[in-house]
């Protein structure tokens, strides 16, 4: 069973600065660390994913970085972004806008194939939509803006099915 790795303990900080405790702290005094971990019969934690990063689609568990990996094998993906888009049925759906290498031309198609190949179907994005590289928003420390991307990608998706 995975679930979120939380900590109490005599050597564990007092809170965050100017930060109510109520916001950081369970209320037995647990602070979660947003890490999920599962623990395996040998009493061992083992690391999942963090908890920003796991999607629920259709009750099954996805984690977006192993979607993002499964990408990053192929040699077609320059940068993959994998996310969840809020769905009416499934809660969230998997979706991924992929940046394609200079010189190629996959297609959604040609990259659904490719992740069934390593992927469970529950883990293969419902839309893969081919971006350019100027349209990835990023922060000032080089990490890619997924709550804007989310909106983008929900653009795209909603322009797609309007002209399908």
């Amino acid at each position: 069973t995975v679930g979120e790795l939380q900590l109490r303990g005599g050597a564990l900080m007092m809170g965050f600065y100017k930060v109510d405790p109520s916001k950081v702290f369970t209320s037995d005094g647990f602070y979660g660390t947003n890490d999920l971990v599962r623990m395996e019969e040998d009493g061992n934690l083992y690391f999942v994913a963090r908890r920003g990063d796991m999607l629920k689609t259709a009750g099954a568990n996805v984690s977006r970085l192993e979607v993002q990996a499964a990408f990053a094998t192929l040699p077609e993906v320059d940068l993959p972004i994998v996310l969840g888009l809020p769905d009416p049925e499934s809660g969230q759906i998997v979706v991924a806008g992929i940046v394609p290498k200079p010189g190629t031309s996959p297609t959604e198609d040609y990259f659904k194939a490719e992740l069934r190949k390593t992927l469970s179907s529950y883990k293969v994005p419902k839309h893969v939509l081919i971006i350019d590289a100027d349209e990835v928003l990023w922060t000032p420390s080089n990490k890619v803006k997924l709550n804007e991307m989310a909106d983008v990608f929900a653009a795209k998706i909603r322009a797609l099915e309007a002209t399908s």
